[in-house]
Parts: structure tokens; sequence; C-alpha cells
């Protein structure tokens, strides 16, 4: 007796293969349904199609542009659940090429830097290790961008604009990350991306007087 569950990613997969700008809407709207009945793991198994589908060295032809939006919006909504960094993990367990595309990730999937450092924190907690130290050193270098954003504020409620643009589940594990760093025994490896332990502490007081402040 074949498995439902088979069937099941099965059609996944070929909804994603197939998917294109004409298809798109019913595709995910069948995805959904079917995620809905079969619950996280099917829908880990779609994010995994997703990335193995999209060849992300070849930003020139944009031919999986559509696969690239897509996968763009899931991460987005994703980012606040319990369960984003086993997701986004397993998601982007077999990708090729991972020096050469985590650098390049948020560029390539269009994403809001407070999204690429949430993707970037839950990927550097990954147990394959070129994975995660492409993802610290990717992190880092989007929380120096965030740092010299806020930083450069040249007024308080220019900096809080700034601020506000960050949903509250980032900054929870913004300031989670940054407290990880500063007393981590690989503190000294983050020279790399020109953070240091008074910049991490900069961003963790500056959110701080946000959450004291409101």
């Amino acid at each position: 007796m074949v498995c439902f569950g088979t069937i099941a990613r099965s059609q996944v997969r070929h909804l994603v293969s197939t998917l294109n700008k004409k298809t798109q809407k019913n595709s995910i709207a069948e995805i959904q349904s079917l995620v809905k009945l079969y619950g996280d793991d099917l829908y880990l198994h779609f994010l995994q199609c997703l990335v193995e589908d999209i060849d992300f060295t070849d930003q020139k032809t944009q031919k999986d542009n559509i696969k690239l939006q897509v996968l763009a919006q899931e991460i987005q909504t994703l980012s606040s659940l319990a369960s984003f960094v086993n997701l986004a993990c397993g998601a982007f367990s077999s990708i090729d090429s991972v020096a050469e595309v985590i650098p390049n990730l948020g560029k390539i999937l269009k994403l809001p830097i407070a999204h690429q450092v949430s993707l970037g924190i839950a990927l550097s907690q990954s147990d394959d290790t070129l994975l995660s130290a492409a993802s610290i050193s990717w992190t880092n270098s989007k929380l120096q961008e965030l740092i010299q954003s806020l930083s450069s504020s040249s007024s308080t409620s220019s900096s809080n604009q700034v601020s506000t643009q960050i949903p509250d589940h980032i900054i929870h594990q913004i300031l989670f990350y940054a407290r990880s760093q500063i007393i981590s025994s690989e503190l000294s490896s983050i020279s790399k991306s020109n953070l240091a332990e008074t910049e991490f502490g900069k961003l963790i007081e500056f959110f701080q007087q946000k959450y004291s402040s409101s």
C-alpha cells in the first residue's frame, strides 16, 4: 500500500518544480492545504524542495525568480515561529557552494536587513560546521550594517524609526545572539567582520533603552 504521506511529498516536489508565474497561486494554495493535513514535516520538505530547486549561483538569468520570491515570503513568515531554527537549518542543509552563497543570501532573496539577521542567526545554529561558520560571518556583517544605521541616526526620533521597522521577535533574537557572542570563546574570530564586544554591548543597550522607554 502506498503511504499517503509519500504521495503528498511527491506532489509538493512536483508543484515546486513546475512553479512559475502562471501556476504560483494554485500551486501554493495546494501546498498550503497539504501542509495543513500533514504538518511541519511536509512544510520542511516544501522548503527543502524550494532551496534544492533554486540555483543560488545564477542570478543573471533570473529563471528562479518566482521560487526566490516564494522562499523569501516563507522566511519572513516563519521567522516568528518557535520552530524557525529547525526549519531554516533543515531547509538550507543541502545548499551547494555555502561559502559563496551565504554572504549574498540576503541580496539574492531581497530580504529586509532585519530578516537577513534573523535568518543568519538561525543558520548559525546549524550542525553543519561550514554552514554555521559562514552564517556567523554573514550575521555579524549584517549586524554591523544595523549598528551603523542606528548610530548614524542624528536624532532619537530617527533612531526609533529604524528600530520600529524591526519586529519584536527579531529584536529578541538579536539580543540573545549578541549576548551569546559576548560570552563565547569564539569572540576573537569576530574581528573578521569588524565587530567587537563593545559594539555588541551598544546594540544590547540600544534595544534595552527602546523597551524601557516604551
